[in-house]
Order: structure tokens, then sequence, then C-alpha cells
């Protein structure tokens, strides 16, 4: 049958490039026919509208919602457009993209729309969401050559073909694509995570297998692989700190504060779980904005260090975004190992855990010295057992912590996610919160209380590590 279209043609801004490094290997010279394959809801319709976003032109059939629909499902289509970012330009333009509305169409009317495209268009990305929808309806050798004829239209005119579909099995369609890629939408401990997994990609080396994102703010964001710097690897400036409130010290970072709501309650302990293949240089970054921000904001820090790190490592981490004296006067590293004379540096007890935490204490002390001073206070849990055993730990780290508490100053206890002594640590702690790695990428969220899992990010930008947090929802 022969269905009146409703056209309407937009441009595509290109000021937004996120996903833009890993996503541009989809629309290479190489690349012809895409299939997006995942379930009701994985995000398919939001990665082809960033990929139409990202190619400048193109064409948009659906076969599910009328365009009213559509923008009622993604609002920010419609905000693009009252913001000027998608503007209404006359069919004759050659650059852009329309919307087709084909959910009573046939088969015949889709190549119709794709020959018309292709005429008006120069090389457009043509995306057919949802392509089973013509495609159920057909035989199979009818559904082969109605395919073929719409790959070979799009070669011949130099333009793309996107396949959306919630087919799971093999279909004729992913042996006559160029790539295939899976939006997966899975659960973590009752949390949702969603991974984009690259199947197929013709002429171009697959570096990676998937890749974890997020449909936060109504766009596609895919997460590529964690990078930590050093101070040396950039141009260290001053730490600018955030301010603390009367109930809650910041920890930095906007992003953390929130996830924390507030940021780290004052007298509280906070439990940090690190994941087994998560690298010591990726947690340090977010340690680091902790103890800068005590420190800048006119507070002090004490730490015990912990295995695989050395004191000095320590001090270099916060010592290029601080004047000399700050450090030398508020920051403390307590360690097992004897090293050259520091005043940033003490000695602990070997033998005794009781001991350790009361030489701890006694640094602390030693660096509040002004009344009222907040101290943030770190202790490697891991390491702490490694020279005195289990016994006794959560007993001597209790008696601690309401040390803390009646100070008003912060404890964050760091242990692996294998340590014994992890649920007891975390019944009396007053959060627990998570650091894991999936899919090369550094991920944080809140054990207790719960929330989503975020992808953590380091930004550098103002020349010291800011950490940032996005939901993956």
């Amino acid at each position: 049958m022969t269905v009146n279209l409703t056209v309407k043609f937009i441009y595509l801004s290109q000021n937004y490039l996120i996903s833009r490094m890993v996503l541009k290997h989809l629309l290479n010279s190489s690349i012809i026919a895409i299939l997006i394959k995942g379930p009701p809801g994985a995000g398919k319709t939001t990665l082809a509208f960033e990929l139409l976003r990202i190619h400048g032109r193109g064409i948009y059939v659906s076969t599910r919602v009328s365009e009213e629909k559509l923008e009622r499902q993604y609002p920010h289509v419609k905000e693009l457009i009252e913001k000027g970012k998608l503007i209404e330009v006359t069919p004759e333009v050659k650059e852009g993209t329309k919307f087709e509305d084909l959910r009573f169409g046939k088969a015949i009317d889709l190549i119709d729309i794709v020959l018309r495209t292709v005429t008006k268009l120069r090389e457009p990305l043509i995306v057919l969401d949802s392509w089973d929808a013509i495609a159920k309806e057909l035989d199979l050798k009818e559904r082969l050559r109605v395919e073929k004829s719409l790959v070979g239209i799009a070669e011949a005119n130099r333009a793309k073909l996107v396949f959306v579909s919630e087919e799971p099995h093999l279909t004729t369609t992913d042996y006559l694509v160029d790539a295939i890629i899976t939006l997966k939408d899975e659960e973590i401990e009752g949390r949702r995570i969603r991974r984009i997994e690259w199947n197929k990609l013709r002429g171009v080396p697959l570096f990676q297998k998937s890749f974890l994102f997020t449909l936060h703010n109504g766009r596609f964001t895919m997460f590529q692989r964690t990078e930590a710097q050093r101070s040396s690897e950039i141009k260290a400036k001053r730490f600018k700190p955030v301010g603390h409130t009367k109930t809650h010290y910041s920890t930095g970072s906007k992003d953390v504060d929130k996830l924390l709501e507030g940021g780290l309650r004052k007298g509280s302990t906070t439990l940090l779980e690190v994941g087994k293949t998560v690298p010591a240089d990726w947690q340090l970054p977010l340690l680091a904005s902790i103890e800068l921000n005590f420190l800048a904001g006119g507070g002090c820090a004490v730490n015990t260090s912990w295995a695989g790190l050395t004191p000095y490592m320590f001090k270099d981490m916060i010592a290029s975004y601080l004047p000399k004296g700050v450090v030398e006067n508020r920051f403390r590293v307590g360690h097992f190992e004897e090293y050259l004379p520091d005043p940033c540096f003490f000695l602990l007890d070997k033998v005794s855990l009781g001991k350790s935490l009361e030489k701890l204490w006694d640094e602390v002390m030693k660096v509040k010295r002004v009344s009222g001073r907040p101290c943030f206070i770190f202790i490697d849990v891991d390491l702490g057992e490694l020279f005195h055993g289990e016994d006794n730990l959560v007993k001597h780290v209790l008696k601690l912590s309401l040390k803390v508490k009646q100070f008003n100053d912060v404890l964050m206890l760091k242990l692996e996610e294998d340590n014994t002594s992890k649920n007891r640590l975390s019944t009396f702690c007053d959060r627990h919160l998570k650091l894991d790695v999936m899919d090369e990428t550094l991920i944080m969220y809140n054990v207790k209380p719960p929330s989503c899992i975020y992808h953590a990010g380091y930004d550098y930008s103002e020349g010291y590590p800011q950490v940032t947090l996005t939901p993956i929802v």
C-alpha cells in the first residue's frame, strides 16, 4: 500500500563529540551497512541518533512511532531543534536529516524512500528503525532480495545503512552487513550496567571487544579505557579547594560529593572496597582529590601507605599541587620500613596493631594543632593485616573510629574485595564504597547505602586531578 509520508529536514550540529573517538570506526569509508542489535530499551535508537549526529546528514525511518511520539520519548531531539542546534531547512538543501514515518508501509515503500534520499542528500546515513517490523513480513528469499537491493543502492551512492533490530538470533542481515554491534542491558549485584559489544567490523581491527556506555541525559555516551596521569605528565597547578559545609567535608569533586549525599559526613568512617583488578594508579587520583581538598582548605591528612607504594609516592601524589609548607606541616604518611628522614614520614609498629594505631593517632593530634582543624585519616587495612594479622583488627579500628567521631574528623578504610574482615568492617562503617574495573574502565558505586553504578573518570584540564562521575542508566 502507498502511504503519505511526513518529511522533516534538520541540520545536525557537530558540536557534540561524545563517543566520536570510538563510534567513528562505524562510519569508516569501508563500512556500508551496520546492524545494531539488542533487546527493547537497550539504547539502539539513541545510538542511531548519535551516529546521525556525528555523520551530519541522513534520514531516520521509523516503523515504530510517529515523529511527535519520538520527540516525547527523546526530549533532547526537540530541545536541540528549539535551541537552534538542529535547524529546519528546506527540502532542496542537500545537507541535514529527515524523518520518515513508515509504520504502515511495506518493503517497496522503504526502497522508494532510500532511492529518493540518495538523490537529495550527499552520502547520507539512512537509519531503518526497526528493520524487524518489515523483515518479519517477508519470506526468506524476499527478505534477502530487499536487503541486497538496499545495500546495493547505498553502495552505489556512497551512502550508509543502519539496520536496527531486536532479533537475537542470526539472520540474513547479520551475514550481509559490514559491522554488527550488540547493546546489552545487564544487572550486576542488582545494579544496571550497559555494554556495547563489537561483534563484526569489516576492514577495521577490533581493538576492544566491548565498552561500557550510558544513556544519561538522553545521549549515548561510551566510556573508553581509564587514563590516570601523574603530575609529571601534566602542567601541574595549585589545587583549588571546594568548600566544606556545616555537616560534610567536600571530597574536592562535586560529583563524588553528590554520590555521598553532600560529601564525607563529619565524624564518619567510610569503607573503600577495591576490586582485585583495579590498578593502584587508578585509585590514587580519588585519594589525591580528597587529601588535596582537605589540605588546601586548611585541614590535614594522615595516611598509612599501602602495599606496593612507598611513602615517597604518596608525597609526590600531592606535593606538586600545594605549597611546600602545607605539605610538610600538615601531611603525614606512616610506614613499616626505614626510609630517609622526612618530616612527612613516621614509623609504624610491626608487632602490635594497637601500638601502630596509637602512633597514627599521635601524628593526627600533632598535625591538627589548631583546635577544630579537620583531618582526613586513611588506612590500608590489607597492609595492616600483612604485618599484624586479622586478630583484633575490627576492635582496634572501631576504637579509632570512635576517636574520629569525637573530633569530627573523617576516617577511610581501604581493603581489597576478598578481605575476610570486609563484612564486619562494613557493619559499623557509615558508608561502604566500591571501586572496580569493567571493560577496562573504572566504575564506582555505593554498596551501603546502595546506589547505581557510575563511570569514574579523571579530568586534568585544571592542572590537577578532578574526579568525574557519570551514572550508567
